[in-house]
């Protein structure tokens, strides 16, 4: 009687140690599901373009945080002034494409909302008011942890009339005209890169 006693209570204490290493487990998964949210392989030109399904150059005209599936987002208002691809095709009338879709929202996981907690994602791209960039996203309405292509790899400023992205690198013409990324990269005017990013775009076309 004493020894099935003994063992039933070896048992009631071995209970909260496996509960603890489910719940463990769930921590380590949630974790690994944050890290690959954050981790992002270094993409080269040509594979961050065939990946954008919408590519615009335009102005941050709005910045604001909100709740969605229990979890904070911010996100970005942008008046565009130039399609580039659209919905993966080619923009064959870019005054047409202005009149149908004039502004567009991203949205990136993080910020701080009413009703949620805090979240902060390292690496995260930021945008801020009055800014002109170049974005290469994955797609206008769909939501993953960064809407741009390699997270935030698909990011240039509007900097002197240059394209610059955050590592520093120069998106430009290179001396035989051809669109390069890199330090080297002279830098063209930025409609002129916009027009070879176009060209580029065409030649690539969209990744399966």
């Amino acid at each position: 009687m004493s020894g099935r006693a003994s063992r039933s209570t070896r048992r009631r204490r071995r209970a909260p140690r496996v509960a603890f290493a489910l719940l463990a487990a769930l921590a380590c998964a949630a974790s690994s599901s944050v890290a690959s949210a954050t981790a992002a392989v270094a993409l080269d030109l040509d594979t961050m373009l065939s990946r954008s399904v919408d590519a615009f150059f335009g102005e941050v005209r709005a910045v604001r945080s909100e709740a969605f599936e229990g979890e904070p987002w911010t996100v970005v208002t942008i008046t565009v002034e130039r399609w580039l691809r659209s919905g993966g095709a080619p923009v064959e009338d870019a005054s047409d494409e202005l009149d149908r879709r004039p502004d567009v929202e991203l949205a990136f996981l993080g910020g701080d909302a009413p009703g949620v907690a805090r979240r902060s994602v390292a690496g995260m791209p930021t945008l801020t008011l009055g800014e002109r960039v170049l974005l290469l996203s994955y797609g206008v309405g769909t939501r993953y942890a960064s809407n741009l292509v390699g997270f935030d790899q698909g990011l240039f400023r509007l900097v002197d009339d240059a394209w610059t992205d955050d590592d520093g690198r120069t998106l430009g013409l290179g001396a035989d005209g051809i669109l390069e990324l890199g330090v080297g990269a002279s830098t063209a005017s930025a409609n002129d890169v916009l027009d070879a990013v176009i060209a580029r775009l065409s030649q690539v076309g969209v990744a399966p």
